[in-house]
């Protein structure tokens, strides 16, 4: 039994020997393969130096684009069997060259291409388009002035601002005291005592508080402080028109406050008298009258006491009449007539004259 007992534990001990070798043979290659991995490189095929050949092969595969997995150099070494030849030196560790080079090509292609862009601009815009803009551009000035020139000739676009000139009465200075006639009436001919006076001046003449025009200035036309009648008169020039007149199309609006004094008749009435006729060399119209021959009339007014209630102010009046063919111009005439009391009490504010149809 001691015998037996004896050389199994030989036999024991040397199989525990053997299993220690072939341990300590195997991890023996160990470092080797460590060091590899320790150094991110691979074995030189040349020296078998497998600590200093071969570049990081996972900074390697960051600058294709992060998508490469990381390569362990040791189990690389590990895989070929401890025969690090297996390795291609011309690589250093790294990826086939022909997959980095399809990997960079493919990146070069997904990115944007400066002169494609500019291809793709030129496509959506046309050569065609592009002169058509430019000339559009280039012409926009010489269109205006062209535009600017159709109305000084034709007055090809309306309706027109006021035609009369101060049409409101604030030129000038107006007199505030009914008894004194203002100095100037820039704009118009005037007859009599013809007068400018402020709103609320001395004499019970109308007030800023009584009836008129909600945009009213300081001043308003006012008959005079001692004469029956008084004309305000102008003259407006529509040869500019004369071709859109021609058509028979125009229409002439004239407008305006008129009033007068509390219960008294006193009153004013504007008159637009439409003048034209063709000229002769002898300064005769083709039917042998004057070249300005009345061809119409169009009016507003009188606004009596009894329009206004008996109520000192003004009221507001307007009418509207067809131009006829062949005026040049039409002449403006405000006339105040007094039917009682000593002063003049007719009345006017912010006349105006316009055409439209054109």
């Amino acid at each position: 039994m001691r015998s037996s007992l004896a050389r199994r534990l030989t036999v024991a001990s040397l199989l525990v020997t053997s299993l220690a070798f072939s341990l300590y043979g195997c991890s023996s290659s160990s470092p080797a393969g460590a060091g590899a991995s320790d150094d991110g490189g691979a074995e030189d095929a040349t020296s078998g130096d497998a600590s200093t050949s071969a570049p990081d092969t996972s900074t390697e595969a960051a600058s294709i684009g992060d998508s490469a997995p990381d390569i362990d150099a040791g189990a690389a070494v590990s895989d070929a069997g401890g025969d690090t030849s297996t390795l291609d030196a011309s690589t250093d560790g790294s990826p086939d060259a022909s997959t980095a080079d399809a990997s960079a090509d493919a990146k070069m292609d997904a990115l944007p291409n400066p002169e494609a862009g500019s291809d793709a601009t030129a496509s959506v815009l046309p050569d065609a388009a592009l002169d058509s803009s430019a000339d559009s551009a280039a012409d926009a000035p010489f269109d205006g002035a062209s535009e600017a020139s159709s109305v000084a000739v034709d007055a090809a676009f309306g309706p027109t601002g006021n035609l009369l000139v101060n049409g409101n009465a604030e030129a000038a200075a107006g007199s505030n005291d009914g008894s004194v006639v203002a100095t100037s009436i820039p704009g118009w001919t005037t007859t009599g005592e013809a007068n400018v006076l402020t709103y609320g001046a001395a004499g019970g003449y109308p007030a800023t508080t009584d009836p008129g025009p909600t945009d009213r200035g300081l001043n308003f036309f006012a008959g005079g402080p001692d004469d029956t009648t008084s004309t305000f008169t102008q003259t407006v020039d529509l040869s500019a028109y004369e071709t859109a007149i021609a058509l028979g199309h125009v229409t002439l609006t004239v407008s305006g406050y008129l009033g007068g004094y509390s219960s008294q008749d006193d009153n004013a009435v504007l008159t637009i008298t439409f003048l034209g006729g063709l000229v002769t060399d002898g300064g005769l119209a083709a039917d042998g009258g004057p070249a300005n021959v009345t061809l119409g009339t169009a009016s507003i007014g009188p606004v009596l006491a009894a329009d206004r209630g008996s109520v000192t102010g003004l009221i507001f009046k307007t009418a509207t009449a067809a131009v006829p063919v062949g005026t040049t111009s039409v002449e403006a005439e405000l006339v105040m007539t007094r039917l009682e009391g000593t002063a003049n009490d007719g009345y006017a504010d912010n006349l105006s004259v316009t055409l439209a149809g054109m």
